[in-house]
């Protein structure tokens, strides 16, 4: 992905200090200059864009890879949303989710699925939908 964004154009963010090793990215926390306390969005978009390095690649991201992107809470997806949504490259970039980047999640299962069959939407449309079943 790199190599069509650009090496600064890509941003990878993990929840875990050794999710984020793994990826070869950096922890929500470290981006967001935030700590185990509860800040506000405010303060923390306030923190982003008073480091100017940090203002600098959260601008520049045009893509943004989140590794297990179910395990961070929603609060603190909602705090990374308005922090990239403030710092938009644009004004109507700022109306967009996450100003107008892109948002890849990662996302593992965390239990085993099985195919049981195709649906009727398969049969009518031809198209690829398949129903699952979660086992132990």
């Amino acid at each position: 992905m790199r190599p069509r964004f650009g090496h600064d154009a890509v941003l990878v963010l993990a929840w875990t200090g050794s999710a984020a090793k793994l990826v070869a990215g950096r922890t929500v926390a470290s981006l967001l200059r935030t700590t185990v306390g509860d800040p506000s969005k405010e303060t923390i978009h306030r923190r982003v864009t008073g480091t100017p390095e940090l203002l600098h690649m959260v601008w520049q991201a045009k893509v943004v890879v989140i590794d297990e992107a179910p395990t961070i809470e929603g609060r603190w997806m909602d705090r990374l949303e308005y922090v990239f949504r403030r710092t938009a490259p644009t004004l109507a970039d700022e109306c967009k989710p996450f100003g107008g980047r892109r948002v890849l999640g990662k996302f593992h299962m965390l239990f085993s699925v099985r195919v049981v069959g195709r649906g009727l939407y398969d049969r009518l449309v031809g198209q690829p939908l398949l129903r699952v079943a979660v086992t132990d």
